[in-house]
């Protein structure tokens, strides 16, 4: 549900206006039922593994089993539920300077402050309790004929209170877990959360002189100042580490910002013989973090338009992200990436050095004997990170033939260099760095990240934000617009696309990872466009959307030929001989209609639309955790049905 509120009201050479809004979401998303790895959990607050005891009256092997488990799907999927108010408000002033202001007459001036607000309930259900877990598949014996855990299988005085014998062995249809177990190893989570911004600003733009064109110098300053701040408070057993899916701290966080920017726009020539119109511009900011200290940042730019038809234009600037305030200040959370053990092997077979180190690094000479794909990660926010720093270069022509009228198109190539990128290392990366075989070295920054049980398991990977060493992109983006007014209406077509030239991301001690048209940091296809066509006539407006994604490739950690692994993670640029698969394109289409009417009280506007029209599914993505897509890249939600009502006064 959104609601919105505008208006203003003029005094003097003066205007006071507001704007006020309020979106309510709530949402829900589904996983897998739980999968209960007893070796990939920890009894809470050590550094042992969970594993299935040689005294539990379900284990028929005799043995402590330190990786055993199976898809609990009698507890049904684990739900993910948000509930989130935004409120948000902005009031301010702007207007024009009258002519008492004399040279500054006719210069156009804001100020105004905004306010808003984001909090929410977070529900999780379907979890389990590591705790529980570790009592249920531990020493348990029939007592008096009634199954019973035990601290010690020889104490039979040593019961654990409302624990109840875990089977894991016998089926998942075969009534094995019974509900009153499923009630008593589960649990359902709330945690709550909330992000502020509370801004002040004002903006000054006037005219100075003109030199040798048809308009004059502008300039343009302003000043912002920004305070944010955001709160986390953890679900208590979450909190404590005790559930089995995703564990993470509560937290707290702020800053605040100034900035102060001026922009110079310099008309040069106009109407001369080659030269319709060539401008340029010049802009710095400077911007002070109470968390970063002060950062200054330039813009260059010339635009140049030798006929009508024809505009040229390019720009140099230096750019400047301080870490936000979930970057910074995010408490430790859970994840589980698809990722493999490198020291899961075969003593006959392993070569000596992958050994060696993976002995080195508190793994028995037989291996770890984890067989799972996924390991757990820390995640969660970095209180130590530096600011981001970009250069970026743009070039690019704009096409609007005089003999086409109403047609327009731009062509504009873009080039970015990103110092410092706040991201995450990845458990793939880090993994092989630590265990890199014949192939290099041990690094031993990333071997310190690794946790592994007194069994050699690996307990988790601590792979929380960090700035790493550089990102580069460069690509082409093409936009066209068309508009043909006729006697039933007005009708425009549009095509927005970017073509991906590349996408590297440097890294310590491993080569660069070209992302583009692979899945390695995350969807990267090479083309991507949006195009639709609109109506409008009387009052009455319709449209049309499609957005397309382009293929792209993700890999395989493994060879389902030779039935092996041959790296940790399915990452194409862990092993260029990976098995792959393309991952096809995607479309969807929206479409959208409205009309708006005049009355003495106002102007209404009536709209309606549906988004996914088709109900296209999004692609499978086999690398992606959990959902087997990537949410950032395709429309989860399906066919979309909405309405809304606007009236101006």
């Amino acid at each position: 549900m959104q609601i919105y509120s505008g208006g203003d009201t003029r005094f003097g050479f003066a205007r006071g206006y507001y704007e006020a809004s309020y979106v309510q979401r709530h949402s829900q998303q589904n996983a897998a039922p739980m999968p209960l790895n007893p070796g990939d959990y920890t009894y809470p607050g050590t550094k042992t593994a969970i594993f299935v005891s040689r005294d539990s009256m379900w284990n028929p092997f005799g043995e402590d089993l330190k990786f055993a488990g199976r898809r609990l799907v009698e507890f049904g999927n684990r739900t993910y539920t948000q509930d989130l108010d935004t409120f948000r408000i902005v009031t301010g002033v702007d207007g024009t300077l009258p002519d008492q202001f004399g040279p500054l007459h006719g210069w156009y001036w804001d100020g105004s402050v905004n306010f808003g607000r984001t909090s929410g309930t977070f529900t999780t259900a379907g979890a389990i309790r590591n705790s529980r877990i570790a009592a249920a598949v531990g020493p348990s014996k029939k007592i008096n004929g009634v199954p019973t855990c035990l601290r010690d299988i020889n104490d039979d005085t040593s019961v654990i209170p409302g624990c109840v014998p875990l089977n894991l062995f016998g089926g998942p249809d075969n009534g094995s877990i019974d509900p009153n177990q499923i009630q008593g190893l589960g649990f359902t989570g709330t945690s709550r959360a909330f992000d502020q911004l509370f801004s002040v600003d004002a903006n000054v733009t006037g005219e100075l002189f003109p030199i040798a064109a048809d308009r004059a110098v502008s300039l343009a300053v302003g000043y912002e100042f920004r305070r944010q701040l955001g709160s986390q408070i953890a679900d208590p057993i979450a909190a404590s580490g005790d559930s089995a899916d995703f564990n993470f701290a509560s937290t707290s966080g702020k800053f605040n910002a100034n900035e102060a920017y001026a922009e110079l726009l310099v008309p040069l020539l106009a109407n001369a013989p080659g030269v319709s119109d060539l401008e340029a511009s010049v802009a710095g900011r400077y911007v002070n973090y109470s968390t970063f200290g002060g950062k200054f940042t330039y813009k260059f730019g010339a635009r140049y338009t030798p006929v009508p038809d024809l505009t040229i234009r390019g720009t140099y600037s230096t750019a400047f992200r301080a870490p936000s305030i979930s970057e910074l200040y995010l408490g430790n959370s859970e994840t589980a990436p698809t990722v493999r053990d490198p020291c899961t092997f075969d003593p006959a077979t392993v070569p000596a050095a992958l050994q060696a180190q993976c002995v080195a690094g508190g793994v028995p000479s037989i291996g770890s004997g984890d067989t799972g794909n996924q390991e757990l990660a820390h995640i969660g926010g970095n209180p130590n990170l530096k600011a981001e720093t970009a250069r970026i270069f743009t070039a690019g022509v704009v096409l609007q033939p005089q003999i086409v009228r109403n047609l327009s198109i731009t062509v504009d190539y873009y080039h970015t260099v990103v110092d410092d990128p706040v991201g995450t290392i990845g458990l793939a990366t880090i993994l092989k760095g630590c265990y890199p075989g014949a192939s290099g070295t041990p690094f031993q920054k990333y071997c310190d990240l690794i946790t592994r049980s007194t069994d050699g398991l690996i307990l988790f990977v601590n792979d929380f934000n960090t700035n790493l060493r550089q990102i580069r992109t460069a690509g082409i983006d093409l936009a066209m617009r068309y508009a043909v007014p006729t006697e039933v209406g007005r009708f425009g077509l549009s095509f927005d696309g970017n073509w991906l030239a590349y996408f590297d991301r440097d890294q310590d001690h491993a080569p660069t990872i070209h992302g583009k048209g692979t899945f390695d940091l995350g969807a990267l296809p090479a083309i991507k466009f949006n195009t639709g066509v609109t109506w409008s006539f009387a009052g009455f407006n319709a449209g049309a959307l499609g957005r397309y994604v382009g293929t792209f490739k993700e890999c395989s950690a493994f060879d389902w030929d030779a039935l092996s692994y041959l790296s940790v993670g399915g990452l194409c640029w862990l092993d260029p001989k990976a098995p792959s698969r393309q991952v096809g394109h995607n479309f969807t289409v929206d479409l959208n209609a409205g009309y708006t009417l005049t009355s003495p009280a106002g102007r209404t506007t009536l709209a309606v639309g549906v988004n996914n029209v088709f109900n296209e599914a999004p692609q499978f993505v086999y690398a992606a955790p959990l959902a087997n897509s990537d949410p950032n890249t395709y429309d989860f939600v399906g066919r979309f049905v909405y309405g809304r009502v606007q009236h101006a006064f």
